[in-house]
This record gives C-alpha cells, sequence and structure tokens, in this order.
C-alpha cells in the first residue's frame, strides 16, 4: 500500500451529504439559502415578464434578465469591505432581509419599470457579498468531512436555480 504525504496538508475521510445535514446550523443556513435563490430567481423571471408585458419589447426583458447577473461583475469589489467589519452569520441575515425588502417593494403596484430595474440591480448586488460569505463560514461550523459535501449543496441548488 502506498501512502501519499502532503505537506501542511491533512487528509480526513471523504464526507456524506447526510453529514452535512447532521449539522443544525448547516440545515438552517441550506433552508435560508434555498429560500432566497427561490427569490431571486422568481423576482428576476417576474420582472423579466412583466418588463416584456408592460413594454412589448423583447430587448428590454432580455437586458433585465442580463440586469440580474451583472451585479456579480460589482457587489464583490464593491461591498467586500463589508465581510471584515460584520459578523458572518449577522451578515448573512442582513443580506437575505434586504432581499426580501426589496422583492416586497418591487410588488407595489405602478412603480415605473426604471425604479424597477434599480431594485433589481439592488437586490442582486448582496448576493456575491453572501456567496463569499457563506463559503468562507462553512469551515467554521462543518466538520472537516462535511465540508465538500456542504459546498456541493450549495452549489447544487445554484445551478439548479439557474437551469429553472
Amino acid at each position: 500500500m502506498v501512502e501519499r504525504m502532503t505537506i501542511g496538508t491533512e487528509f480526513s475521510a471523504p464526507g456524506h451529504y447526510r453529514d452535512a445535514f447532521a449539522v443544525r446550523e448547516f440545515r438552517v443556513m441550506f433552508a435560508a439559502y434555498v429560500v432566497s435563490m427561490l427569490g431571486i430567481v422568481v423576482a428576476g423571471l417576474a420582472l423579466t415578464v412583466q418588463v416584456y408585458d408592460r413594454t412589448g419589447s423583447p430587448l428590454l426583458s432580455a437586458l433585465t434578465f442580463t440586469l440580474s447577473f451583472l451585479p456579480f461583475l460589482f457587489g464583490g469589489t464593491l461591498l467586500s469591505g463589508l465581510v471584515d467589519r460584520i459578523p458572518p452569520r449577522r451578515l448573512l441575515a442582513g443580506c437575505d432581509l434586504l432581499s426580501a425588502a426589496l422583492v416586497a417593494v418591487m410588488a407595489l403596484p405602478g412603480l415605473p419599470i426604471a425604479v424597477l430595474l434599480v431594485l433589481l440591480f439592488c437586490m442582486n448586488l448582496s448576493a456575491p457579498l453572501a456567496v463569499g460569505t457563506r463559503s468562507a463560514l462553512l469551515p467554521e461550523i462543518m466538520p472537516p468531512g462535511a465540508v465538500v459535501p456542504a459546498r456541493s449543496l450549495f452549489r447544487m441548488v445554484a445551478q439548479t436555480a439557474q437551469i429553472c
């Protein structure tokens, strides 16, 4: 039997998804993430349909959908200083509460399209911040063998949301 030696690295047995779900804090964080992703996807899709319905412009509705992803170019860069200043759990909760509040404002009838687009941009601006914070928090709350399955579960939710 050949043993591999790696300097400065400790190997642990590979984890399973049940190992990730065994941690209560992960279950709460995962449930919040699923609800958050559903909200982001539904808000983006609903706004895209509403823009098309109100303007009749396929170009403007496509730009609305694209605007959902544009904040990822700026969010991490502009807001990364908050990660060091705000405790991670508070930051995650704040990002989700801010997104929920912005979606509630977006649901008000009669808002101009420009206002809706600004609200959508602001809602998605916190997403990269939350993703980075969540990834940094996982090794703190998970046992070593469960970190990889936990990250995998988050990626599955994100990719499923994109496909849907």
